[in-house]
């Protein structure tokens, strides 16, 4: 029945690779208080198999979820419609979810991938929430990469005054190299290998850095 089907996914949720630390009761109370019939991602899981989305954001928000100043989590809507991969946590702040499986050779890049349509989602939502978190999900180095939408919005302006005008999509970089901290950029226009200014994200900086 439904609370079996909403057992096994906490189960499963609960023993994603990304999920370090020992305790989740207070996550797993949150989904058997109702929290994932509120949210159409964790509705839906509990309906059909666990995508990957759902296991590394889930991973995510478990984090989040165990934060000391936590107390809620909604689903995000834009004109009344929910957005996917966007969640509101407490009343004031957005995050937005996006993972990367592998890192890329030569350079052991993991890469986000930020279509128009997703810049513009997310000025908007920026602009209607006290803060806004954009988390890089990397698989396999089990880091979260967080930026602002503020800092984003500075990567983009760079590149775009490096390629001489917008683009329809832009390529995020994170790199996770063994015993440094975690570098975010994006490569100069038509120079592959050659990065604009790193933003230097320390990784233990989430889920604090949701939070402000």
């Amino acid at each position: 029945g439904q609370r079996c089907r909403q057992c096994c996914f906490t189960s499963n949720l609960l023993s994603s690779p990304l999920t370090i630390n020992s305790s989740r009761s207070r996550f797993a109370a949150r989904l058997n208080s109702g929290v994932s019939r509120t949210h159409p991602v964790l509705h839906e899981a509990l309906k059909m198999h666990i995508a990957d989305d759902h296991l590394y954001h889930g991973a995510a928000l478990i984090q989040i979820a165990e934060h000391e100043q936590f107390t809620a989590i909604n689903a995000l809507t834009l004109k009344k419609k929910p957005v996917p991969s966007w969640f509101k946590i407490n009343d004031h702040i957005a995050v937005y979810f996006k993972y990367a499986g592998d890192k890329k050779a030569p350079y052991g890049e993991y890469v986000f991938t930020f279509k128009s349509e997703h810049v513009q989602t997310i000025r908007a939502i920026a602009s209607a929430h006290d803060r806004a978190v954009i988390a890089l999900v990397c698989v396999e180095a089990r880091q979260i990469c967080a930026l602002t939408a503020d800092e984003l919005a500075d990567m983009i302006a760079e590149r775009q005054k490096s390629a001489g005008g917008p683009e329809d999509q832009y390529t995020l970089l994170v790199t996770a190299e063994k015993g440094k901290s975690l570098r975010a950029y994006m490569n100069k226009a038509g120079k592959k290998g050659t990065s604009l200014k790193k933003r230097i994200v320390a990784r233990n900086a989430f889920p604090d850095c949701v939070f402000g």
